[in-house]
């Protein structure tokens, strides 16, 4: 009886939470020299999600992960995405030498805003890398 209980309330629990998600980090042209980061951002959740904030961050091999820019990302209902510039413009060849990569992670939500429960908090980020050839 106590694990039906359990289950019961686990349940109750995580049918409430909205799942904030990147599901892919891109780079886009934006001028002739130089790129940016798209990325998609989905509530995968079972609820809707309030308007809630976006963080890029880079990492090179000299330096740790460091906050580039963040982006308003607007309410979310179940099960829908958008897609997001982040207006942070780079230039490969200036950031690392030939052969050599950036790090590249967009995270969901980076302010805590949106409830997702104890379960679904650890899944908000995506990395990526770019190299330069």
């Amino acid at each position: 009886m106590f694990k039906l209980l359990l289950n019961v309330a686990l349940i109750g629990a995580l049918s409430g939470c909205a799942d904030m998600i990147v599901t892919s980090v891109d780079d886009a042209p934006f001028l002739t020299t130089q790129q940016k980061i798209k990325a998609v951002v989905k509530n995968d959740g079972l609820r809707d999600a309030p308007a809630s904030t976006t963080r890029l961050e880079v990492k090179t091999p000299t330096t740790t992960f460091a906050q580039q820019t963040t982006r308003a990302t607007p309410p979310l209902a179940r099960g829908q995405e958008i897609e997001l510039d982040l207006l942070w413009t780079f230039h490969l060849g200036s950031m690392v030498a030939s052969g050599q990569c950036i790090e590249v992670r967009v995270c969901a939500d980076s302010a805590d805003t949106v409830f997702e429960g104890w379960l679904f908090e650890s899944n908000n980020c995506r990395t990526r890398s770019f190299c330069r050839p």
